[in-house]
């Protein structure tokens, strides 16, 4: 004869098993929309949240604040970002800038740089940190120390789709002084005495 009652073992069991499905539900929540990416951008906070500034820190490590919409940053592309760069020993902000704007894949700038920032959208707000071997290693630079590991906070803020855009991207110019230029030009132009 069958009971209506619930025998202690079965109510623990469904017990148990209503706890994970919620704790599955809030992983998934906080974590990604898939179990999937449950698991890869779980796994990719806790590799930047335990990054090591020793020398088994080989590689760079990266997590995106805000996604981008726009174009892909790769190789061979002019992108122009603009930065906040921290000592990551201390947190001191040693270097900023609103823009800056270099080709991709030229070795203009430091090896994390490149790595860290290929592959991201327009649009975009990442943070990277670096280790010395792909930042400035061993000899270090001005106010950043011998095997100093780096953080860096990016914003990319465009990714040249033409020649004329990546003309003015490579010149690292602020808005301000390029308008000024602009307008030092077409004085030049609309003057006749000049021509």
């Amino acid at each position: 004869m069958m009971s209506n009652r619930l025998s202690y073992a079965t109510f623990l069991f469904l017990v148990s098993l209503n706890l994970r499905a919620f704790a599955f539900i809030t992983q998934t929540k906080t974590c990604g929309q898939s179990s999937a990416a449950t698991v890869k951008l779980c796994m990719a906070r806790d590799a930047f949240t335990n990054y090591k500034q020793n020398n088994a820190q080989k590689d760079i490590i990266y997590k995106d604040t805000v996604v981008g919409s726009g174009d892909v940053a790769e190789n061979g592309k002019v992108v122009s970002v603009a930065y906040t760069a921290r000592l990551m020993e201390n947190d001191q902000t040693f270097e900023s800038a609103d823009f800056y704007g270099f080709e991709l894949g030229t070795g203009a700038v430091i090896p994390g740089w490149e790595k860290g920032l290929t592959g991201m959208k327009a649009g975009g707000k990442r943070i990277i940190r670096i280790p010395p071997r792909l930042a400035y290693g061993k000899e270090g630079l001005g106010r950043i120390p011998p095997n100093a590991h780096l953080e860096f906070e990016f914003e990319l803020r465009g990714v040249a789709s033409n020649p004329i855009e990546e003309a003015f991207m490579n010149l690292s110019m602020s808005p301000l002084r390029l308008g000024g230029i602009l307008f030092f030009f077409s004085i030049l132009a609309l003057n006749p005495q000049f021509e």
